[in-house]
């Protein structure tokens, strides 16, 4: 018996069914392979200390190049060869200390010694780029001499950067400032103080002047209201003694030693503290310099109602 067409489509489709199931099982046992990224390259591995994040630059100087010292070592154990240069620094140059690393070529081991090279590291003078060949942990001292004349203008900057290299790694920038001093800031300050100092204290001496003056002058008219009470109570008493005892005393004792003996029977009479200070001063140093007329005639501006009889003691005068 011969298979009929309807026989032969079967089987078709039967084979069809049988390789998509094959193909799927295939498909799952076997995932197709992907394409890992590539890590992004890291920093160079190194570690650089005291250096100043601004280099302030006097505001005069006699020299051509300013040098600043930093130190640089790597981060990890292994060794790397690291290339130095500057951007936007003008002619920096590099030199490292021979002492500090090991570096290509024979260098001196002599402390504050330094060897000079290029990119390569080749040693004999400065060069605008360095190579250290074998940076370790243990790290090592550079130098770089900075040109002044990027500054030229007293109270100007100059913002660059010290550029590290390493195969393989990103580079590293040490951001690096040049800023020259300017004279004209410290008198800006100068001024900037005295403008806040002077009026200040102006106005405190103003008011502490005013304050001592007003005291002053109100217990001065507080003696002198003190004195003039004083005299109108012993009025008759203080007649009797300057137009009588004052002219008789100065005919016993004499110019010699009137003026020490009248202050002291002022004092007795309780006429010496009624005398406002000021006049009690100027009594008092002509009474320890024993100037006559000039213990009479202040005498005489405190007790002008007795005037004649103080300033003449020998003319008779028996006041008022």
């Amino acid at each position: 018996m011969y298979p009929t067409h309807f026989d032969k489509a079967l089987l078709f489709l039967l084979l069809l069914l049988w390789l998509g199931a094959d193909a799927a099982v295939s498909g799952k046992s076997k995932p197709a392979a992907t394409t890992q990224p590539t890590p992004p390259p890291v920093t160079v591995e190194v570690i650089v200390s005291e250096m100043p994040a601004t280099v302030y630059l006097p505001t005069s100087t006699s020299g051509e190049t300013h040098t600043i010292t930093f130190f640089v070592r790597s981060r990890t154990p292994a060794m790397l060869e690291v290339q130095i240069t500057s951007a936007g620094l003008g002619g920096a140059m590099f030199r490292t200390n021979a002492g500090s690393a090991p570096v290509a070529g024979s260098m001196p081991n002599t402390p504050n010694s330094f060897a000079s090279q290029y990119c390569p590291a080749v040693t004999g003078k400065l060069t605008p780029c360095l190579t250290l060949p074998r940076l370790d942990q243990h790290g090592m001292h550079l130098q770089v001499e900075l040109p002044v004349q990027l500054v030229p203008q007293p109270g100007n900057s100059v913002a660059g950067k010290i550029l590290m290299f390493a195969a393989g790694q990103k580079p590293l920038e040490v951001p690096l400032t040049l800023q020259r001093l300017a004279p004209e800031l410290t008198w800006t300050y100068v001024q900037w103080g005295l403008g806040i100092f002077v009026p200040a204290l102006l106005s405190f001496l103003f008011g502490y002047s005013s304050g001592k003056f007003n005291l002053w002058n109100t217990e001065r008219r507080e003696q002198l209201n003190r004195l003039r009470s004083f005299k109108d109570e012993k009025f008759t008493e203080l007649n009797v003694f300057f137009g009588t005892y004052y002219g008789n005393l100065y005919k016993d004792e004499g110019p010699t030693t009137f003026v020490s003996t009248m202050y002291k029977k002022l004092a007795e009479q309780n006429y010496l503290p009624q005398i406002p200070l000021r006049e009690r001063r100027k009594l008092e140093r002509a009474r320890r310099k024993n100037k006559l007329e000039s213990f009479k005639k202040t005498l005489a501006k405190v007790f002008p109602e007795w005037e004649q009889a103080i300033k003449h003691p020998t003319a008779g005068n028996d006041g008022q």
